[in-house]
């Protein structure tokens, strides 16, 4: 199994404060104790600022120079590469003005797609592959989405789809329990879209 898998982390365990894990030497320590775990590769989680400074393409660029920068960052702790990263639209980022962004709402799709080009481009230079991204808002701040809000809002997944395909990534939807879209019938409603153009969905079922 070992011989035929890329095993992967997801990093955002070892952050439990907001001004913890942002020395590069404490970085390389982990990635060293995940790479002794049995890991080669990382899933990283998208944030905002110099204090998420493993979560934010502009962040990663600016403190290593470029993606071969950041790879060899990563070899120095005894990883292989980045094999995805998880982003969430709908949490805030001060690189996108700081405002969340909701993909039920068709005139906030421009500003999304925008801000998915950035992990993109960032995904294919460190060779990656795969965008998982938080397809829906939280229940808590819409209600559960109607269907026409779930059309519009897998119209974007379509479009963002495309562009990772046209970069040689794939795109995985993660639908979690306290997500708009979360159960059965609201996940049939998403795959009746024409040609949907994701690869996979992660769900997380309702508990």
């Amino acid at each position: 199994m070992k011989d035929t898998l890329k095993w992967a982390y997801a990093l955002n365990q070892w952050k439990p404060r907001m001004d913890a894990f942002t020395r590069h030497e404490d970085q390389l320590r982990a990635f060293k104790v995940t790479s002794a775990a049995g890991f080669d590769y990382v899933e990283l989680a998208s944030g905002s600022g110099r204090w998420e400074n493993l979560a934010r393409p502009e962040v990663i660029l600016a403190n290593h120079g470029s993606a071969e920068g950041f790879l060899d960052f990563l070899h120095q702790g005894s990883l292989k590469g980045v094999c995805s990263m998880f982003w969430d639209p709908t949490a805030p980022a001060e690189e996108d003005d700081g405002m969340p962004h909701n993909p039920a709402d068709p005139g906030q799709h421009d500003a999304i797609t925008r801000t998915s080009q950035v992990f993109i481009d960032f995904l294919a230079a460190v060779g990656a592959s795969t965008l998982v991204a938080r397809p829906a808002p939280s229940a808590w701040v819409t209600g559960k989405l109607p269907d026409d809000a779930i059309n519009t809002t897998a119209t974007l997944w379509n479009t963002i789809g495309d562009l990772a395909r046209q970069a040689g990534l794939h795109l995985a939807l993660h639908y979690d329990c306290l997500s708009s879209i979360h159960d059965a019938d609201q996940l049939s409603t998403c795959c009746r879209q024409p040609t949907p153009n994701w690869s996979a969905s992660r769900w997380t079922p309702p508990k």
